[in-house]
């Protein structure tokens, strides 16, 4: 019969493997929110991050952290989400004013911006309201700029 002891110890070594697989995973969407263009990729991967801080955040109770504790993190990274959200859509814009540049007609140019705005407009739920004014600006700037 296992010891009240040993069933702590095991407890907290099950927790610390499981912490090391949250801190990779909090680690790899992070690297995914500030390099993806891809809208369902960086709200997916935002909510994610979110989730791995939390269980992060639950274990302070259990476990030691060096650095920034995993809640101050969570706090810092939901108060954060509009500045992220608008380094995305600066990104993405781009992105696609990169493409829109090596477009040869200009009815192409437009599809191009026109699928920018609806992917964008797809997620207008998860997007508040400055960055929706600022996804506005960016559409209407790109058309102005098509030659």
């Amino acid at each position: 019969m296992m010891s009240s002891y040993n069933t702590k110890m095991q407890a907290v070594a099950d927790k610390e493997s499981l912490v090391w697989r949250w801190l990779k995973q909090a680690a790899e969407s992070a690297d995914i929110l500030n390099k993806t263009i891809n809208i369902h990729e960086f709200f997916s991967n935002y909510d994610l991050y979110l989730s791995a801080l939390a269980y992060l955040a639950e274990c302070e109770k259990v476990l030691n952290f060096g650095g920034e504790l995993p809640s101050k993190a969570l706090v810092r990274a939901v108060e954060e989400r509009g500045k992220q959200t608008r380094y995305f859509i600066s990104r993405f814009a781009m992105d696609t004013k990169g493409k829109v540049s090596k477009l040869p007609t200009k009815k192409a140019k437009m599809k191009r911006i026109e699928s920018f705005y609806k992917t964008l407009s797809g997620y207008s739920d998860r997007i508040d309201n400055d960055n929706s004014a600022f996804i506005i600006e960016q559409y209407e700037a790109m058309q102005r700029d098509i030659k």
